[in-house]
């Protein structure tokens, strides 16, 4: 298992829970993945379930990653792959190290989507500078601007049962809120235009790395369900 870059001490994503132990580890190293090759799909925990759109490539050359990573460049069509969950991963911790190269100011965006019954994303915005959540039905929520050239460690914790979404950038809590979606299939990483009729660019690139899924253990399932119990008698009894 590569070390997730910067990360700061996390005891979830070391914790084995019932459901086993980390779903993903993703290095994107041999001996399942080659520099100058596309990743490599199907089972198992180092491989990506599935490319979904365009021609995603293993590279060597982005030195702020340790060893190998994926280069998205901002092509024609979209650059989108997938992770696979399953059904009966209801809450779990995703984490994984991001850098772009002239995204920010560009007409593209690096989307972050949990797939279910609705799409919240995570957007790293060119247009906007900034890395932002979207939620349907919900207003946007920036969290903060980001930098070409800058290494980044996203953590999210998505607890569907009791609808919290919380999104970690370099040890800093950015986001905490509701998640509104259930029955997520699938995690989604992709590099595409945000502006309708954007020419495509092959120099605006993002690079990922150090993809891990992990359970979250019972207890601390149990202990999202109590705070969001809280919040709602309290909620209440302001109304």
């Amino acid at each position: 298992m590569k070390p997730l870059l910067a990360l700061l001490p996390l005891l979830a994503l070391a914790t084995v829970s019932a459901h086993g132990a980390m779903v993903y580890d993703i290095t994107f190293e041999p001996p399942t993945h080659q520099a100058g090759f596309a990743p490599v799909t199907g089972s198992g925990p180092a491989r990506i379930s599935s490319i979904d759109s365009g021609s995603p490539v293993v590279t060597a050359s982005m030195p702020l990653l340790d060893g190998n990573s994926l280069e998205f460049s901002a092509g024609a069509p979209p650059v989108q792959i997938s992770v696979q969950i399953d059904a009966g991963l209801t809450a779990f911790i995703l984490a994984f190290n991001l850098v772009s190269q002239n995204l920010h100011t560009s007409d593209f965006a690096f989307t972050v989507g949990l797939e279910g019954s609705e799409t919240p994303t995570m957007d790293f915005h060119g247009g906007f500078g900034s890395v932002y959540v979207f939620r349907p039905l919900e207003t946007n929520t920036f969290l903060q601007p980001f930098a070409d050239g800058q290494r980044y460690l996203v953590e999210m914790t998505v607890n569907q049962p009791a609808d919290a979404w919380r999104i970690v950038i370099d040890g800093t809590e950015r986001f905490q809120g509701t998640l509104g979606t259930a029955g997520i299939g699938a995690i989604t990483f992709g590099l595409a235009p945000w502006l309708g009729g954007a020419a495509a660019d092959p120099s605006v690139k993002a690079f990922l790395d150090n993809v891990q899924v992990s359970p979250i253990p019972e207890p601390g399932v149990a202990a999202y369900l109590l705070l969001a119990l809280a919040a709602g008698c309290r909620r209440r009894r302001k109304a």
